[in-house]
């Protein structure tokens, strides 16, 4: 009897156990940004829907002083948040 092949758990269920944490670390180091580096495709673009189309940045990144801005690298993988007075 074959045994059932079990998916090792994606990178993406890491940051969702992990992001608030993740953000609250960055910003008590005095950094103005918070960079998110995925390691695949599929991972940058749960990153992308959750919280940029989903909106749940605000979760962590207050836009109370300012507003939040981004930068995304698609060729890089990664997303960079800050907040912004302008």
């Amino acid at each position: 009897m074959p045994v059932p092949s079990v998916s090792p758990p994606r990178k993406i269920q890491v940051l969702i156990v992990d992001d608030s944490l993740l953000f609250r670390k960055t910003l008590e180091e005095g950094r103005a940004d918070v960079t998110i580096k995925c390691a695949d495709e599929p991972c940058y673009r749960e990153v992308v829907e959750g919280l940029i189309d989903g909106q749940e940045i605000f979760r962590y990144l207050s836009d109370e002083e300012g507003r939040v801005a981004y930068a995304q690298n698609e060729k890089q993988l990664s997303l960079t948040f800050w907040v912004t007075n302008e």
